[in-house]
């Protein structure tokens, strides 16, 4: 009897691990879902990179020539992926600079890859570099179709004693007598 409830609870386990493998699967965005040619990385704040790179944006002088920041490793696959530039993509804050830098984000920059590289292998190249913290390429947004949701507007406001003229289209203002309050009431 116990053999058979092992058998049958190892069953469902392995069930329950496969069909969460299939919905991880499903959900994860690959192919034209990705921008080509461009992704994105946040380096280590002890990195040479940063150092080499601080806050301009870095090009090559000419589109034969990849990017070159004077780290080998990086280098390589800079040369390996025909990078041409690496840019922050944060801006400089300016007065604000010191909040950026303590959120990290003076940290994430964008490197213009060749366009018939694959992202996915590139990110995945560069997020073994040891000076890489993160590494992902830049996903297209979407519009999501769907039906537009319906507003329910009050009843009638005319009687209420507000003179906001706007009364109408202020929809969270209807009470519909949820909470145990009083349907129709302001």
């Amino acid at each position: 009897m116990k053999n058979k409830l092992y058998v049958l609870n190892s069953s469902l386990w392995l069930l329950l691990l496969l069909a969460i493998g299939a919905v991880a699967q499903a959900q994860t965005p690959v192919g034209p879902q990705t921008l080509p040619g461009v992704i994105r990385i946040k380096l280590k704040e002890e990195s040479g990179v940063l150092q080499k790179v601080g806050s301009q944006a870095v090009t090559t002088s000419s589109m034969q020539q990849p990017l070159s920041i004077g780290i080998a490793p990086f280098d390589a696959l800079n040369t390996q992926y025909n990078a041409q530039s690496m840019k922050r993509v944060f801006p400089h804050g300016g007065k604000y600079e010191d909040r950026q830098r303590h959120h990290g984000l003076h940290l994430w920059y964008e490197i213009a890859i060749d366009q018939n590289a694959s992202v996915t292998a590139a990110a995945k190249d560069y997020s073994r570099l040891g000076e890489v913290a993160i590494s992902k390429p830049v996903y297209k947004k979407v519009f999501e179709e769907g039906e537009p949701k319906q507003i329910v507007l009050p009843p009638d406001v005319e009687g209420m004693p507000f003179d906001d003229p706007f009364l109408k289209i202020q929809w969270h203002y209807n009470n519909r007598g949820q909470s145990n309050g009083t349907p129709g009431r302001i």
